[in-house]
């Protein structure tokens, strides 16, 4: 999931990426990276037991962040998925 925060007025140009990834260990990942726009930003990483709970906490995230102002960018169909798995690049 993708989201963005633009106000040129502000100068204020951000991004928040939201990503859930199975782990070695039966885990699940949701990994955050945030950022002003054309940097490559931070990124954490937090673990739960069940991809429900992953899930959960991406859709939480996902409400504080629209209630900020970042709106989801519509993904482009020929756009490959960021993460896949048992494809090595």
């Amino acid at each position: 999931m993708h989201l963005t925060r633009t106000e040129p007025d502000a100068n204020l140009h951000r991004f928040y990426r939201l990503e859930i990834v199975p782990g070695l260990f039966g885990d699940w990942g949701l990994v955050r990276n945030w950022g002003r726009i054309g940097s490559s930003g931070q990124v954490r990483t937090d673990w739960y037991d069940t991809k429900a709970e992953a899930k959960n906490a991406r859709f939480e995230l996902h409400m504080k962040k629209a209630k900020r102002g970042y709106e989801q960018l519509a993904r482009n169909v020929a756009e490959p998925p960021t993460f896949c798995p048992g494809v090595l690049t």
